[in-house]
């Protein structure tokens, strides 16, 4: 499975998250966002919101539980939102189809990041960009040794979440140009915006 299996723990996790900015991040991100869009892993849409600009959204994730609690925030959108149940590593569509990808605390879950950063590249436009929000390895040794001695744990509860994941870096080494990237929520949130290496 890509994500938490029962969409109100997921939501329950994100409660202390938001309070270490991690909503603020999400509007930053997300609401850059044009075009045809595509959201890998969208869970239960606490990124819907945030659209601003985008032409269509198609939201996806490999649990059906997770878009059922999807479906009931695209009220709260004022954008064509269709959904699917699909995993990162296969997606289900041609390629050069969508302007954005957005990703967010989804590369830490996903069993193949590379496979499923491939998968984004096929579906992207080569002019399009790729807009991340994860959670990674703490630059602090002390903290990224707990981050990995909590993780075996930790992945039971939560649909195989991996605390220490290097996902920026992962990102960078598969075919992508980092535009900017930025850490935030004291120092265990990574966003940017990734392109095409040309």
């Amino acid at each position: 499975m890509d994500r938490f299996s029962f969409p109100s723990f997921y939501d329950l996790v994100m409660v202390p998250a938001d309070l270490l900015g991690m909503r603020r991040h999400r509007k930053a991100l997300v609401s850059g966002a044009r075009g045809r869009t595509l959201e890998i892993a969208a869970g239960t849409g606490l990124n819907l919101r945030h659209y601003r600009q985008v032409e269509s959204l198609v939201a996806i994730d490999i649990s059906a539980e997770m878009l059922s609690s999807l479906q009931r925030r695209v009220a709260q959108t004022d954008v064509l939102v269709q959904t699917a149940v699909a995993g990162g590593e296969l997606l289900p569509f041609r390629d050069g189809l969508f302007d954005t990808v957005v990703i967010t605390l989804s590369l830490c879950t996903i069993r193949d990041p590379e496979a499923a950063l491939a998968e984004v590249a096929r579906v992207m436009r080569t002019d399009g960009e790729l807009r991340f929000l994860e959670h990674v390895r703490h630059r602090r040794p002390w903290v990224a040794r707990l981050q990995t001695a909590l993780t075996p744990g930790w992945k039971k509860i939560s649909g195989g979440c991996h605390l220490d994941r290097t996902s920026a870096t992962t990102i960078a080494a598969s075919g992508f140009d980092v535009a900017w990237s930025r850490r935030g929520g004291l120092g265990w949130l990574v966003s940017g915006v990734a392109h095409q290496t040309k």
